[in-house]
């Protein structure tokens, strides 16, 4: 294989397993938020694509092993500064522990953290370039890539804390630095850091605590769902999960506001559904109940439940009439032949895809399933204190639009949250403080919160009559599956964007003809008949295999209830693909004259990739956990073979330029799709917006003479 060869495909992995452990990170630091994937991704691949850009212009004259080995070098510092600069940036920036970081320091912190390490992955491949033929640099790069993935999912993740992957990786560089520098005491400092595995738990703990702030950390868990972890606050244990904060215990509060008006609304409630927030006191409250008979608790995560167990001090209830299924309950919902008097949603806000997919038109028609006649439906957002924004009233309507998509009555409640209640009947009309409170007082329950007095003042008429104008009076979107509008909301409404321009620009272009998104395809005519079509493929290239890569995730999500244990091996599949262009390419191609058309047709055959995305997505074909890696294999298969052809055409000296603007394609599809196009236009509209650029470009490039 050669030292050259070995060292760019341990760049390759180092790229993966560095991008899946910071973005895991970020997916922490950032509440889980899919805006974490393209502006993550978007940071990384721009520093990329700007380091493929200067290193091909600036390393020129220089010896290129001096200078692969100066890469080598700095790429382990980089990537020692990513990480620490994300674990410790609430502590940097004052952030409290599950605070949703506004859009302007998320999209600062990536680039900070991210960039640098970006830049020198990319001027490594134009170096390389210069000791190997560019195609076989960008085939072992794809196979590095893709072992570096499989590496992380099957072995890394499993078995290691963050720390420990980042030790790894850094031992992985120096292999690569002493690979091409050839010292043999290098080869000694490669295996250096792997002696700190062996107490790494105990050291990545003790940073998480110092990272935590003023919060005392009291214990974390890591699984394939995501990061979880309890600080204690005097008596009160607080649980956060990829932080978003879950629940705290005990909390009396909002355990009863959760429960107990949905079960009061329903005349006789015998067996009831809560999704969410039961270990903070929901499943104790609800079987306060006497009508109770059966509870079933949805939990997604069995090893958090057993962890959290640990620190929750109120009592598992009584198992004769509770029962805990682990697993998503979105699942559960659709294949359950159970039948409920109460479907209770007691989850976090839709700040991310993973929650959002509680909020939509589909499942509500899913929950309405399986409820009995009569049977009821309520989940709760966080409410705004007194005076309801417009804006804000556009997201409260957007649920109450997708509830009432299901169900022939909806009543808004402000309580603590607002709670929507759903069901197939009218349950209390105007009178409904008074039916609460005559059922509070028949059921003699024993609440601190939820008491006569309280609903008279908190839920009168006068309160619900002005949401009831303040709704109706909003515009009137609907949150979907596909169309996840939520999280744009959450987005503007909770992470606090720094600027008034900032606020206004997105409210704004939320009111945008969504035709408006599609007109910037118009000016791929002005390239016509010129070669600089060429270059501008390679953009529209990366963009679509980019767009395509997190429509893809968010399928994955959106099916499987979680994507953060597969973010590795998602992306090893595409870099796969592209090795394996790579190949296809040296085999079939490699040596012969580059041909336009031969350009057109791999353009065409990619935006038919795209296609088949799109029928994935519209067809929501089974078998997802193996038809979306072959998506993205075959995804990038195309493109490994369209940017080989690419480089053939332009020639070797500009290998860096081609690398360069196709990493900068995918880098501006990374921020588009993920803050706007998703949520704006829904997933299916974003992947035909950028076939239709391909197709264009396909077209155009036959027009190059």
């Amino acid at each position: 294989m050669g030292k050259y060869r070995l060292a760019v495909l341990i760049a390759g992995a180092s790229a993966v397993i560095s991008q899946s452990l910071n973005i895991r990170e970020g997916l922490v630091l950032f509440s889980g938020n899919e805006l974490t994937f393209g502006i993550m991704l978007g940071g990384w691949l721009a520093g990329t694509g700007l380091g493929g850009l200067l290193g091909g212009r600036r390393t020129g004259a220089g010896n290129p092993t001096r200078v692969l080995t100066a890469l080598f070098g700095l790429l382990v510092s980089a990537n020692v500064f990513a990480h620490i600069f994300l674990r410790f940036a609430p502590f940097i920036f004052g952030l409290p522990y599950g605070e949703v970081v506004s859009l302007e320091r998320m999209i600062y912190i990536s680039l900070v953290a991210l960039v640098p390490c970006g830049m020198i992955l990319g001027a490594i491949f134009p170096v390389a370039s210069r000791l190997i033929p560019a195609v076989e640099a960008y085939m072992y790069e794809g196979i590095g890539s893709f072992l570096g993935g499989i590496l992380c999912a099957v072995v890394l993740i499993p078995m290691l804390p963050a720390l420990g992957i980042l030790v790894i990786l850094i031992s992985l560089v120096l292999l690569g630095l002493a690979l091409v520098h050839g010292h043999r005491w290098l080869w000694v400092l490669a295996l250096l850091p792997l002696a700190l595995v062996f107490k790494i738990n105990g050291i990545e703990f003790s940073l998480r605590k110092i990272a935590g702030g003023k919060r005392e950390l009291i214990s974390t868990v890591e699984t394939k769902y995501g990061r979880s972890s309890v600080f204690r606050s005097g008596q009160q244990y607080d649980f956060f999960t990829s932080g978003v904060y879950d629940f705290s215990c005990p909390d009396a509060y909002r355990a009863e506001m959760a429960v107990h008006y949905s079960l009061l609304l329903h005349p006789n409630p015998r067996r009831v559904l809560l999704v969410g927030g039961g270990m903070g006191g929901g499943r104790s409250e609800i079987l306060k109940h006497p009508s109770v008979r059966a509870l079933t608790y949805a939990e997604m995560d069995p090893q958090f439940y057993r962890w959290a167990e640990n620190f929750v001090t109120l009592k598992t209830p009584d198992s004769s009439r509770y029962r805990t299924v682990f697993g998503d309950a979105r699942f559960f919902v659709n294949h359950t032949r159970e039948r409920f008097d109460a479907v209770i949603i007691n989850l976090p806000d839709p700040v991310n895809g993973q929650l959002n997919r509680f909020y939509t038109r589909e499942f509500f028609t899913e929950a309405r399933r399986v409820l009995r006649p009569g049977g009821i439906l309520a989940v709760g957002v966080s409410a705004p204190p007194d005076i309801v924004s417009p804006f804000y009233a556009e997201f409260l309507r957007t649920i109450r639009s997708a509830v009432a998509s299901a169900f022939a009555w909806v009543r808004v409640l402000p309580a603590d949250k607002v709670l929507f209640v759903a069901a197939d009947r009218d349950l209390g009309g105007d009178a409904i403080t008074d039916l609460l409170s005559r059922r509070i007082a028949e059921r003699n329950l024993p609440t601190l919160y939820v008491t006569v007095s309280y609903v008279r003042a908190n839920l009168n008429s006068e309160k619900i009559n002005y949401y009831d104008r303040t709704l109706r009076q909003a515009t009137d979107r609907e949150n979907r599956d596909l169309k996840p509008v939520c999280y744009y909301y959450t987005m503007i409404l909770w992470s606090g964007l720094g600027s008034n321009f900032l606020k206004k620009f997105f409210i704004g272009i939320s009111r945008v003809n969504p035709a408006f998104f599609f007109l910037p395809l118009l000016l791929v005519f002005l390239f016509f008949r010129r070669r600089a079509l060429v270059y501008l493929s390679l953009i529209a290239s990366g963009a679509g295999s980019l767009a395509m890569e997190l429509v893809l995730m968010v399928l994955f999500q959106l099916t499987y209830g979680y994507v953060y244990g597969w973010v590795a091996p998602l992306i090893a599949a595409f870099m796969a693909g592209l090795a394996a262009g790579a190949w296809i390419y040296t085999k079939r191609y490699s040596g012969q004259p580059g041909a336009v058309r031969r350009l057109s047709d791999w353009s065409l055959a990619n935006a038919g990739i795209i296609g088949l995305a799109v029928l994935t997505v519209l067809l929501r074909a089974p078998g997802k956990i193996f038809f979306i890696p072959a998506l993205l294999l075959a995804g990038g298969l195309v493109n490994g073979i369209y940017f080989s052809l690419v480089l053939g055409f332009l020639g070797p000296r500009r290998a860096g330029l081609a690398y360069g603007l196709d990493l900068i394609g995918s880098s501006l599809a990374a921020l588009a799709v993920s803050v706007l196009l998703i949520p704006l236009l829904g997933v299916t509209y974003t992947l035909l917006g950028f076939m239709s650029l391909n197709l264009l470009v396909a077209a155009g490039i036959r027009t190059i003479k």
